[in-house]
């Protein structure tokens, strides 16, 4: 049996359709438990979670949040008092963010809820479907980043030539200048 690519639902991934209804499903499962977060304050929790001290690009690397979204997103933990934000000592531009012990535990109530929510939308597939879904997931997410990275590569070996060619003229200006004086 050769199944065929169903294009529609890789869109459906693509512009966030899938992402979308579970947080919707998510926020739901959340606030009928009485517990007051939202599915893009629950992936910095679980990240803070992760990883006991993180700074906020490490948040924003962690759950690809754009750094204003991520300063929301803290700013309101932070009022809920979940998360305690603190100064570097070293480079002071820099913040560490933590779980206080309100946000452990709001993290061990809410964790409940969210693998629950998880399972009821991955209900009737296998394990195997799921690894393998993952798998290609990650495939896809691999893929994408190393195409970034080559752009990246690309943006800063074409910057570097124009800044040397930049530098070529300067010397050749500077020189025809001098052997006319």
């Amino acid at each position: 049996m050769n199944p065929a690519i169903d294009y529609r639902l890789i869109f459906a991934l693509m512009n966030g359709k899938v992402s979308t209804a579970l947080r919707r499903r998510l926020n739901a499962d959340f606030l009928a438990a009485g517990i007051d977060i939202s599915g893009d304050q629950w992936d910095v929790l679980m990240a803070l979670q992760l990883k006991d001290v993180c700074t906020q690009q490490d948040l924003c690397n962690a759950t690809s949040f754009s750094k204003p979204t991520m300063s929301r997103i803290i700013n309101s933990l932070e009022e809920m008092k979940v998360v305690e934000r603190r100064k570097a000592r070293v480079d002071f531009r820099n913040n560490y963010i933590t779980l206080t012990i309100k946000g452990l535990q709001l993290v061990d109530r809410a964790q409940s809820i969210a693998v629950r929510t998880l399972k009821e939308s991955l209900r009737g597939l296998s394990k195997m479907d799921i690894v393998i879904s993952q798998q290609s997931l990650n495939t896809v997410l691999e893929n994408l980043n190393r195409k970034e990275q080559q752009l990246a590569n690309e943006q800063n070996a074409e910057q570097h030539r124009r800044s040397e060619e930049h530098r070529r003229a300067i010397r050749r200006m500077h020189t025809s200048t001098t052997k006319r004086h």
